[in-house]
């Protein structure tokens, strides 16, 4: 949860748009499968992650999309939706999940769940974001300021968001070179309690298949 409303207001103006994106698909990708990769070989991993493979490709596709990352991250900023009401934002992820043909289930009433089966049979490994916002007036005098009175993406969710939609898509297009299932958690209600977490938790968001690591990750508008 953030609890600092006033950082959090100057958190657009902080962080600059061209350098977060990449490093979150990057992380999150790579991480995605050296877990597989490990949890398969039962020790360090050392395939294609030690010898650069992967990450010369990932890089290689992040780079690609940045502009996707910041068309997609400001369409959330823009359209910001508070705890159990993001309608708008599950269907806009829901939508994108589909387009890449990843399977998508919707839980806990706002929430989303794409599942990625690689190309060969494998561990599984979820990331998860948030993606709710919180009850603040955006100050901010950019061209994609929220539209909704009172309510802004004050905390880095349309961050987390807009990058886990990336990394759908870079290992949707790398599907038949990874063992292993991908599971991408879009948690409803992180600024709530009782949270999203819980309510997905219930209806088996880490069942079916479940999930041998989850993996989430948070801005930090302080660090350049």
């Amino acid at each position: 949860m953030c609890g600092d409303s006033t950082m959090s207001i100057k958190e657009t103006k902080a962080y600059p748009e061209t350098g977060w994106g990449m490093p979150f698909v990057y992380f999150w990708d790579t991480s995605a499968v050296a877990v597989v990769n490990k949890a398969k070989n039962g020790r360090s991993t050392r395939t294609f992650i030690s010898e650069g493979i992967w990450q010369s490709v990932i890089d290689n596709k992040s780079k690609a999309i940045s502009p996707k990352l910041i068309e997609w991250r400001r369409h959330i900023h823009q359209n910001p939706e508070l705890g159990n009401r993001e309608v708008k934002t599950q269907q806009y992820i829901a939508d994108h999940l589909r387009s890449l043909g990843i399977e998508v289930k919707l839980l806990a009433k706002t929430g989303v769940l794409g599942i990625l089966v690689g190309g060969k049979p494998g561990p599984v490994i979820a990331l998860r974001a948030d993606i709710d916002a919180l009850p603040i007036e955006e100050k901010n005098n950019v061209e994609y300021k929220s539209k909704n009175a009172g309510v802004m993406h004050a905390c880095g969710h349309d961050a987390h968001t807009s990058s886990l939609l990336g990394v759908a898509r870079i290992l949707s297009e790398l599907k038949n070179e990874f063992e292993g299932t991908v599971k991408f958690i879009f948690q409803p209600a992180e600024e709530k309690l009782p949270g999203g977490a819980s309510m997905m938790i219930k209806e088996g968001v880490l069942e079916n298949p479940k999930p041998h690591s989850v993996i989430g990750q948070h801005v930090m508008p302080q660090i350049n």
